[in-house]
């Protein structure tokens, strides 16, 4: 589909009135004891209820049939609407909210997958430390540090922009922007990177890039790109999806003519939506970038993790790639008895 992968409150409005509207008619139906028809107030909640949560769907299978083509929109939202026609109020619900919790996870995974990416390269610093003209010391938002801006950085602390050290010296770990496992010394003169950790020292360093104009928010944009990256099972989803629409239709059509039995027919339509195969691929894709991205790994796209299932050769260049270049004491040998 192409909504917007943010969740948005209504979104999680639409399943907690859905999810509210079936408690409550589950605890009319189990709790006391009523008939499975509804009466018109249990219709006027169900209906109510099934309208908001169905609008996405409406207006995605309103703007598919604007382009001349049916989607996976157009098939839930003609099985809604034959299910309120047959007053299956409580079908169409459940069938919704079930759609409604798909699309959250979905947005969910692509969410983490940012947050993910933006934690591995920025860190999860949210502040730092700007000297004023007058000589003193405020800490504030990075969002607000700008460029000019003399930024102080001090031992174990992520460098927040990239700029030139006017001031002190420390030995700062580059490994996230060069790869380079062993830290540099870096003086007054040097040129600094978003994403270093200064190591052991103190640094001044004037901003000449902030935000997503330094290197390493350009290196998560094209990150955050790649989830976009269609590999070449995704297309294969996609299309299977597109031309399975008009069959759905016609299984469901058949199955009319052949049982005479509306109900049995609205079944068939709701049993042969493909959403799931439209769904699932680029939720895994998406998964799989975050995935990687919290272990380390930064991962281009669809198409190159694809790829990668079909590797059976791995060659590695240095130090720093498998191993790390700080020896540690593994275990201890005593030369005699005592």
């Amino acid at each position: 589909r192409d909504r917007s992968a943010d969740v948005r409150n209504t979104d999680v409005l639409r399943m907690v009135i859905g999810g509210a509207a079936l408690f409550l008619l589950g605890v009319r139906r189990y709790g006391f004891r009523r008939p499975p028809m509804l009466s018109s107030t249990g219709q006027l909640v169900a209906t109510g209820a099934t309208v908001f949560m169905g609008y996405p769907f409406l207006r995605g299978a309103l703007r598919s049939l604007r382009s001349g083509r049916a989607g996976t929109d157009t098939l839930v939202t003609a099985a809604i609407i034959a299910s309120l026609i047959l007053r299956e109020n409580v079908v169409a619900l459940t069938v919704l909210w079930l759609l409604n919790i798909g699309e959250y996870l979905q947005d969910l995974t692509v969410r983490r997958t940012r947050r993910a990416i933006s934690e591995l390269l920025r860190g999860t610093q949210d502040t730092a430390w700007v000297r004023l003209a007058d000589g003193t010391e405020v800490q504030v938002p990075i969002d607000t540090v700008e460029i000019g801006d003399e930024v102080i950085v001090h031992d174990h602390v992520a460098i927040p922009v990239d700029g030139e050290v006017i001031d002190g010296e420390a030995i700062v770990d580059q490994a996230a922007i060069t790869g380079e496992n062993l830290p540099v010394s870096i003086i007054a003169g040097a040129a600094v990177h978003a994403g270093s950790v200064v190591v052991r020292g103190r640094l001044v360093v004037r901003a000449s890039a902030v935000g997503s104009q330094t290197v390493i928010g350009r290196i998560i944009s094209r990150v955050e790109e790649a989830q976009l990256d269609r590999a070449p099972i995704q297309t294969v989803g996609e299309n299977f999806s597109r031309r399975f629409v008009p069959a759905s239709f016609l299984l469901s059509a058949l199955t009319l003519v052949l049982t005479g039995d509306v109900r049995r027919a609205m079944t068939m339509l709701l049993i042969a939506c493909p959403c799931a195969v439209g769904l699932s691929t680029p939720t895994a894709i998406s998964a799989a970038i975050g995935n990687g991205a919290r272990r380390g790994i930064l991962i281009k796209g669809g198409s190159h993790l694809e790829q990668a299932g079909r590797v059976d050769a791995m060659v590695f260049d240095k130090t720093g790639t498998l191993t790390v270049g700080r020896p540690v004491v593994t275990n201890i040998v005593a030369l005699g008895k005592d």
